[in-house]
This record gives C-alpha cells, sequence and structure tokens, in this order.
C-alpha cells in the first residue's frame, strides 16, 4: 500500500467515525428534547463515544 493510499483510508476511517460521532450528538439531542431522563442521555453518549471506533472498524471492514 502506497503511502498516498494508507493516507486515503485513514482519512475514510476518520470520516466514518465523525459521522458516528456526529450520530450518537444527535440522537442524545433528541432524547434531550423528547424529555428522557438525565441518565439515560449520558448513557447513550458513553455508549456512542466508546462504540464508535469499532463501528468504523467494521465498516473498513466491508
Amino acid at each position: 500500500m502506497t503511502e498516498l493510499e494508507q493516507l486515503r483510508e485513514e482519512n475514510r476511517r476518520l470520516r466514518l467515525q465523525q459521522l458516528a460521532l456526529r450520530n450518537a450528538a444527535n440522537v442524545a439531542v433528541s432524547l434531550l428534547e423528547n424529555g428522557a431522563p438525565r441518565q439515560e442521555v449520558i448513557s447513550h453518549l458513553e455508549a456512542g463515544f466508546t462504540q464508535a471506533p469499532s463501528r468504523v472498524e467494521k465498516a473498513g471492514q466491508s
């Protein structure tokens, strides 16, 4: 794999991770707007932020 290919793959991985994190944040905002308990929102955010890297890895394998 050339350096350019490596950079492209890293860019793709980072974009996917950014998307996963943005989605987690958007869901958290929706939960808050709909009156979800604060702890539920916090739990969702924690799960989203810890699972984003593994979701990116799975997406990269497909």
